[in-house]
């Protein structure tokens, strides 16, 4: 029996979304230089600031639900047993 794989399972889709996505993303660094800003803060001049802020809040976001995860939300494996 031939399991169907799915479209993000074959080798080939996946390298042709991955070049799509990296295209994408180095035209969009492209036009943030002929962007005009208009910053409230100092950092928002910078090159590549508002980038930078998203990322480290999905890495700030990630940690803390980990976190929240492991303190918060799990339990023993027999919690329901006692």
């Amino acid at each position: 029996m031939v399991k169907d794989l799915g479209f993000f399972d074959k080798e080939k889709n996946i390298k042709t979304i991955k070049v799509w996505f990296y295209a994408v993303l180095i035209l969009l660094v492209i036009l943030d230089l002929f962007v005009e800003k208009h910053p409230y803060y100092g950092w928002e001049k910078l090159f590549g600031s508002y980038p930078l802020y998203g990322f480290f809040s999905c890495v700030a976001i990630v940690i803390v639900s980990k976190l929240l995860g492991k303190f918060w939300l799990q339990r023993d494996e027999d919690y329901y047993d006692r």
